[in-house]
């Protein structure tokens, strides 16, 4: 062996060796619960991968704070922290939106995850995961958001009543919080009949109308569209009459400038009913 290459093999170990000594890299996964209305309190899991000896939860609005909880102390050990549990408080004025969070410990600043001010609007379902069937679709309420988790090879059903002439968009939040499913919508009569499906609406997330002609029930079911499943595959599903905007148009403007715009959506007030070719 040359001497050239004998130092090509020496550096080469070098090199590998000291990429295996790298630290790891704080990677917060999830939230749980991953949303609260303004002005509430509520304990929240972190969970990730190296998380350890967590220190401090970070959001990206002020009004959004946390603190440690602490396990009481015990005659063997102190007052400690229990594990990667923080009490989070969102003050009254924060608004209803998607912010960012960050957990800082022994290895550093987190990757960031969402976390959701809720609307007070809506009311606020948490699913228990027992509604993998028809018989036993979790009841909810329009102008209702349901927080759950798919799991693996399994749907989530949902019973909803309407009434006629509502207009009640059905739309699960999951890509946009940095949820693993790929959601598809599927929604049945009440005789079981297959009224519309729908998917990849925005980004991967799903999207279906109901607009019921007379009072009845009506039946949503949610999946995964390879019906994967797990505590990374969480949604949001929200029933709503609330306005909707899909676009805006022009899509732009200039700053200073003032110009006519055209909201288009649904339940907009005051509306007039448009076709787009």
């Amino acid at each position: 062996m040359t001497k050239a290459a004998v130092r090509f093999m020496s550096i080469f170990c070098l090199v590998t060796g000291m990429a295996a000594a790298q630290l790891p890299v704080a990677d917060l996964t999830r939230i749980v619960p991953r949303a609260i209305a303004p002005g509430k309190q509520v304990r929240v899991n972190c969970v990730g991968q190296h998380l350890e000896q967590l220190t401090t939860l970070h959001f990206t609005h002020p009004g959004i704070t946390a603190a440690r909880t602490m396990l009481p102390a015990t005659s063997v050990l102190p007052a400690r922290p229990n594990a990667n549990f923080f009490e989070v408080s969102v003050a009254a004025d924060v608004p209803p939106g998607i912010y960012e969070a960050r957990v800082d410990g022994h290895f550093g600043l987190s990757t960031a995850r969402p976390f959701i001010v809720s609307s007070p609007k809506f009311a606020q379902v948490v699913c228990d995961g027992r509604n993998t069937s028809r018989e036993t679709a979790l009841n909810v309420e329009v102008n209702s958001v349901v927080s759950g988790d798919i799991p693996s090879r399994r749907e989530h059903w949902f019973r909803i009543d309407g009434r006629a002439g509502q207009r009640i968009l059905i739309e699960a939040i999951a890509e946009r919080i940095d949820s693993r499913i790929d959601s598809q919508l599927i929604l049945y009569d009440e005789q079981g009949r297959e009224l519309d499906r729908n998917r990849d609406t925005y980004g991967r997330d799903a999207l279906v109308e109901l607009r019921p002609q007379q009072d009845g029930t009506w039946y949503v079911s949610l999946s995964d569209i390879l019906f994967r499943g797990g505590g990374e595959h969480f949604y949001r599903l929200r029933f709503s009459t609330a306005p909707h905007v899909d676009f805006i148009s022009p899509a732009a403007g200039i700053p200073g400038s003032t110009e006519t715009y055209t909201i288009y959506g649904r339940n907009l007030p005051g509306s007039q009913l448009t076709e787009i070719s």
